[in-house]
């Protein structure tokens, strides 16, 4: 298990074998027990080392480091309600995958002969305890129910709240895997009492309680679980069935068992059919390219290494080729194969996590050309996200509402950006993109970056105001400037209660209401988004669009315009936005936008400092914030160039030529085993901007190489060879020994 990078895992092994050896036992004292458990568990970590040790330094550096919130602790917990339902088996319903923590099941039949083998865990006149070799499959199997009810357990939210380990790990319901171990080992003892005619005094007498557990158990499901009719009715049967076998067992101990066993494989085979993989989907589910996947492949061709993009969207719509897909697989696979193959191909579609490790293109928030998610990583997105919208697990995708400033966006080296096209609009015949859009105070500005050649008659404009319900019908609220290509331009005003108005319209607003267009704000159906078009006089095509605010107080904001060609009804989307430069670079399912500003993955900046916090002006493309480093102030003589000659997950080389001293950055994570060498000397590594590498370079041409050489992996593969020897001469001392006592 640690061999594998399954610390949690691994961790309720031990817990559980740590509670096995206290069990008292007569003839192994209890220090020879422990010894024997703390031997295998340190010849077992020896062996895994190699893995174990950087797994151990990740995790100082992880978001994990400090465990993690409590509330992350006892996500997943099963409850009380659904214990039954984890532990009896599902027929016909299908298991969600996001609920597969939460099965844990041994079928009726494998309960009935569980209990069935307690019988001989207890004295048959009084049900008093005693210590059998039933014992250790009952402690498990009581353990992991007791410690997978996780928030329902008030000592689970103290072992959470101060015990390691526990504070390290979600998903309580996990300690299930202790459960299905002891109760198989339950159901196989009972087996084994029936086959050795320990089933002789199986009178009802003596097996009603099981069966009443059983009928609590089903009772429990049905009301608890909302289990359907056909699953109840196959679990009645299952306990009838079983239950008769085990009747039989009196006389015929033999074909009894094997009947159970027979019994308890069908069921387990036809539960396991409403589990996820089961249930497999075509193949085109993971192997086939999407729209927006093969154009991140297509733009990053020859870049060393290609730039990273960031996913925002939703899975809120439906395929283009839906119709397509069903027509081809419709009369191949099921109805719900052909509906896990349509939200296949959606998150294909996002390149969710971690979807980009298949198609190799690098995601912020993936591995391999991402950012590892590292505490420092989460620091940093601290510094220009609203805290609600940070993901502890260094994750963007699942919280991000809107798309953060361009500037940040430039630093990660996100050069593209993923978003559906679920609160864009169709207003008159004419699409609006409101993905970005600008907020305007008094005085301010926004400009759309990119215009393509398109000639134009009017311009459609998607606006509201916010905090401006006390303006007057007419006040000037704002105005659009349009240059064209001849060199003519013209100016539009806003006026409230014309152009546009309050948001959140109502009795106490002072302007009457625009056209309103529609509705489109994300979670609040309530808000108007007001639409005009702003013609002139002949057809032109527009070179520049600027949208200022005058409005003396309250906010302007601007969700969307569009180039429109009354003529033909040809229109033309912009993109406007008060965070950065950004031009839609292709529509499909989603979209895919370009940030016209990004930073390279390294470049070379000739200011630095030390703080603790970034300033509001903060420019990445400047200064960096620098700890383990010297401060500077330089100013560049000339032009610079900085290029990757080599890109690998262990190696970078890097050519970069300099007119003034510098800091060489690369915005990959700063991590503990990466060292650097600057015209092949060794030189330090400083931490740039919290998270990423930089080194100092004097003016000149230089060659810089980066290598990752984790002390931690060599370490810790010395100690698994040693522990491979270890391992190797106690197996054959264990030989010799065993031949000998043959002899």
């Amino acid at each position: 298990m640690l061999l594998a990078g399954h610390t949690q895992s691994a961790f309720i092994a031990l817990v559980g074998l740590g509670a096995v050896a206290l069990i008292p036992r007569a003839e192994v004292p209890l220090g020879r027990r422990l010894g024997l458990l703390a031997g295998a568990t340190a010849l077992g970590v020896a062996l895994a080392a190699a893995q174990l040790l950087p797994t151990l330094e990740l995790a100082r550096h992880s978001v994990r480091s400090s465990g993690l919130p409590f509330n992350e602790r006892v996500s997943f917990s099963l409850s009380p309600l659904y214990l039954a339902r984890a532990l009896l088996p599902t027929y016909g319903q299908a298991v969600a995958p996001e609920h597969l923590e939460y099965v844990a099941t041994l079928g009726v039949t494998g309960l009935l002969l569980a209990l069935h083998a307690l019988r001989f865990t207890f004295h048959s006149s009084r049900f008093t305890f005693h210590a059998s070799r039933f014992t250790p499959p009952l402690l498990l199997s009581l353990l992991g129910l007791f410690l997978s009810l996780g928030l329902y357990n008030p000592l689970y939210l103290l072992l959470a709240r101060f015990v390691p380990g526990f504070a390290h790990f979600r998903a309580p319901a996990r300690w299930l895997a202790l459960w299905a171990v002891g109760a198989a080992l339950l159901a196989g003892a009972g087996v084994e009492k029936i086959q050795d005619k320990s089933c002789a005094t199986c009178t009802w007498r003596r097996i009603y309680p099981a069966f009443l557990a059983l009928f609590v158990l089903f009772l429990w499901g049905a009301l608890g679980g909302r289990a359907d009719r056909l699953t109840v009715a196959l679990w009645l049967a299952a306990g009838a069935l079983g239950g008769a076998l085990l009747a039989l067992g009196r006389r015929f101990p033999r074909p009894a068992a094997l009947g159970l066993t027979a019994l308890l494989v069908a069921e387990l085979l036809l539960s396991a059919r409403a589990l996820p993989h089961a249930r497999a989907t075509a193949p085109e589910a993971y192997t086939s390219l999407r729209p927006a996947a093969a154009h991140l492949l297509a733009a990053g061709r020859g870049q060393t290494p290609p730039d990273r993009f960031l996913s925002l969207s939703a899975l809120a719509f439906d395929p283009g080729d839906k119709p397509e897909l069903e027509v081809i697989y419709g009369p191949q696979l099921s109805r719900d194969a052909v509906y896990s193959l349509l939200i296949a191909a959606k998150h294909r579609e996002v390149l969710s996590p971690n979807l980009p490790l298949a198609f190799r293109v690098p995601a912020v928030d993936g591995y391999d050309g991402g950012l590892l998610p590292l505490a420092r990583a989460v620091a940093l997105e601290r510094a220009f996200l609203p805290e609600e919208t940070v993901s502890i697990d260094g994750r963007l995708r699942e919280n991000l509402r809107a798309i953060p400033d361009g500037r940040w966006l430039s630093l990660l080296n996100v050069r593209y950006i993923i978003t559906d096209k679920v609160f864009d609009a169709w207003l008159d015949d004419v699409f609006y993109d409101l993905q970005f859009g600008a907020d305007l105070t008094a005085g301010e500005s926004a400009e759309v970056a990119y215009i393509p050649a398109f000639e134009a008659t009017a311009l459609g404009l998607v606006s509201y105001l916010d905090g401006a319900a006390a303006l007057p019908q007419g006040t000037g609220v704002g105005q659009v400037t349009v240059a064209f290509a001849d060199g003519a331009s013209v100016t539009f005003p806003l006026r409230a209660g014309v152009e546009t108005a309050e948001g959140i319209h109502g009795p106490e607003v002072a302007h009457a209401l625009a056209p309103v267009g529609g509705h489109f704000w994300p979670g609040r159906p309530e808000g108007n988004d007001y639409t005009v078009r702003l013609r002139w006089n002949r057809a032109a095509r527009p070179t520049a669009i600027r949208v200022q605010a005058t409005l003396p107080q309250g906010h302007l904001v601007v969700r969307g315009l569009s180039l429109i060609d009354e003529r033909i009804g040809a229109f033309q989307a912009l993109v406007i936005s008060d965070r950065g430069r950004f031009r839609l670079v292709h529509s499909g399912d989603v979209k895919v936008y370009e940030n016209m500003d990004v930073l390279p993955r390294a470049f070379v900046v000739h200011r630095a400092r030390a703080a603790e916090t970034f300033p509001p002006d903060f420019d990445p493309t400047a200064e960096i914030i620098v700890e383990g480093g010297a401060d500077l102030d330089a100013r560049p003589g000339g032009p610079e160039s900085v290029w990757v000659t080599a890109y690998e997950p262990e190696r970078v080389e890097i050519e970069a030529e300099l007119t003034a001293p510098g800091y060489l950055v690369l915005t990959d994570a700063h991590y503990p085993g990466w060292r650097a060498w600057v015209d092949g000397e060794e030189v330090p590594i400083a931490t740039a901007d919290w998270l990423f590498r930089a080194v100092y370079l004097e003016a000149g041409r230089h060659r810089v190489e980066f290598r990752f050489r984790p002390r931690s992996l060599w370490l810790g593969t010395i100690m698994s060879l040693a522990g491979l020897a270890v391992g190797a001469i106690s197996a054959f001392c264990s030989l010799v020994g065993y031949a000998g006592r043959r002899r």
